[in-house]
C-alpha cells in the first residue's frame, strides 16, 4: 500500500437502491506502518451539529454518529479492530483566512479537533486538507480534493445535492470549526476550502477518514 492507491475496507449502501457494497478509500499518507485512508466518495449527508451553536469537533453530534451508527454498520467487529487510533496530534489553531479578509487583524481561532483527538473515524481538518491537497501552503485552492457523491447519496438526499452539484461533485464537511462564531469549513465542488453555518437542517458530504494497517 502507498499513497495514490485506491484500496477497498468495510461496506455502506452505495447505489440508489441503498445496496451494500465495498468502500472505496484513496491513500493519503503512509506512517509507521499505517495508511491514512479517506473514503473516495461522499458515503452520507449529515449536519455538522443538531443545534446552531458555537461546537467543535469533540462535541459535535458529526463525530457521535460517525463513531456509532456509522463505524457498527459499515465496519464488522473484526475490522474494527483493524482500524488504529490517529496519531498523537497537537492542537491545530489555524488562522481564519476568510475572516482576516473580511476584518483585517482579527483572527477567527480555528480548533479543528480539541485534540488530542481519539476517534477510530473522523473528518479531515483545515490542516490535512493544506497538507495533502494544497502542498501544505495554506491557501483556499485545493486541487482534486473535491469528491463525487455516491448515488446512495444522490437518490437519499436530491434537494440538497442538486442544490451543490457540480459535475457530480458536493460539499462536504471538514472537522475545523470556529471557535467564535456556529461556522465550521467546508470542501466545495470547485476544489476550494470555504465555511459555511453550522444548522440543524444545514447538510454537506461526509467523507469519513481512519488509519489502517498498511500491507
Amino acid at each position: 500500500m502507498k499513497a495514490g492507491d485506491i484500496v477497498t475496507f468495510g461496506k455502506y449502501p452505495q447505489d440508489e437502491h441503498g445496496r451494500v457494497a465495498p468502500i472505496e478509500w484513496a491513500v493519503l499518507d503512509i506512517e509507521d506502518g499505517r495508511a491514512l485512508l479517506l473514503s473516495r466518495y461522499i458515503l452520507d449527508a449529515k449536519p455538522f451539529n443538531d443545534e446552531a451553536k458555537v461546537v467543535h469537533w469533540d462535541s459535535c453530534s458529526l463525530r457521535k454518529w460517525l463513531n456509532g451508527e456509522f463505524l457498527n454498520n459499515a465496519f464488522t467487529e473484526e475490522e474494527q479492530n483493524q482500524v488504529y487510533l490517529p496519531p498523537e496530534n497537537e492542537r491545530d489553531i489555524n488562522a481564519e483566512f476568510f475572516w482576516l479578509i473580511w476584518h483585517p487583524g482579527r483572527p477567527m481561532d480555528v480548533d479543528s479537533s480539541s485534540l488530542n483527538m481519539k476517534d477510530k473515524v473522523f473528518l479531515l481538518s483545515h490542516k490535512d486538507v493544506s497538507e495533502y491537497f494544497c502542498g501544505g501552503d495554506n491557501e483556499t485552492s485545493c486541487p482534486g480534493a473535491s469528491a463525487e457523491a455516491s448515488e446512495y447519496v444522490q437518490g437519499k438526499y436530491p434537494e440538497w445535492y442538486s442544490a451543490d452539484e457540480r459535475n457530480g461533485c458536493a460539499v462536504w464537511w471538514l472537522r475545523s470549526s470556529s471557535s467564535q462564531y456556529p461556522a465550521a469549513y467546508i470542501v466545495s465542488p470547485a476544489d476550494t476550502i470555504g465555511f459555511t453555518f453550522i444548522l440543524p437542517d444545514s447538510l454537506n458530504g461526509i467523507r469519513p477518514a481512519l488509519w489502517l494497517k498498511a500491507e
